[in-house]
């Protein structure tokens, strides 16, 4: 189930300005502007949700459209799961900033600290009758820009294959052809995990360019340092 952004009552705006202030964050408009972003809202959630939320997953994004793909795949690996899953809308909402917007959001991680979502509790049960599970295990000592995460596909039990007689046009006749199905929701799981690793791939590459940016500085630093040095030594030798 996932729903868009309400807007808060007066007290419920009363009671996140009180829980803001504990975690020591101020709603002004440079912040709102910030949380546009997912970036900053994911280290909100990682204090609360430390084992659920890897930054490794996110970088800043520019303009409103790569902002909600960063949402869309914090939605997907976080929000759903703690049952705070937002539709198309919501995650439009929060991409440009809509006025409220942060707002429920934030009203909804406070409030899972007094209650458990009623999505949630589906999540968990749904969780429990999936045929199996593939979990990804990050490698992450290191938590330095220049660290390369590495992936770790753990299969703990095989999906379920279903052979069965498919109907197909072939030659100007219907025959029978058996054919392997998965069921649909191995085919989701396997979906999911392609997703989260072209994620983790685009992560890469973004640090990949800005390490290489660093280099080009630097080398450019060291060029100039050089000419100097043989300025100075020319001096030298001229006196």
């Amino acid at each position: 189930m996932s729903y868009a952004c309400r807007k808060l009552k007066s007290s419920e705006r009363k009671e996140l300005a009180k829980w803001l202030k504990l975690q020591n964050l101020k709603l002004d408009r440079r912040m709102r502007q910030d949380l546009t972003d997912v970036v900053p809202v994911a280290r909100i959630f990682q204090r609360f949700h430390i084992k659920l939320v890897n930054m490794h997953f996110y970088t800043h994004r520019i303009g409103a459209d790569m902002k909600l793909q960063n949402w869309m795949t914090f939605n997907q690996r976080v929000l759903i799961k703690l049952g705070l899953g937002h539709n198309r809308l919501g995650l439009d909402q929060l991409a440009k900033g809509q006025v409220g917007a942060i707002e429920s959001l934030l009203y909804d991680l406070m409030s899972m600290g007094r209650s458990t979502p009623p999505n949630a509790k589906f999540f968990n049960q749904h969780s429990q009758k999936q045929k199996y599970a593939i979990s990804t295990v990050r490698i992450t000592k290191k938590h330095s820009l220049t660290h390369v995460p590495q992936l770790a596909r753990i299969v703990l039990r095989s999906p379920s294959v279903l052979c069965a007689d498919v109907k197909r046009f072939i030659r100007g006749r219907v025959i029978n052809v058996p054919e392997k199905l998965v069921a649909y929701q191995d085919y989701l799981d396997a979906l999911q995990e392609l997703r989260e690793k072209d994620a983790c791939i685009n992560s890469i590459r973004h640090k990949t360019q800005y390490l290489e940016s660093l280099i080009k500085v630097k080398d450019e630093r060291i060029d100039d340092l050089m000419k100097q040095l043989e300025q100075l030594l020319q001096q030298q030798q001229d006196q």
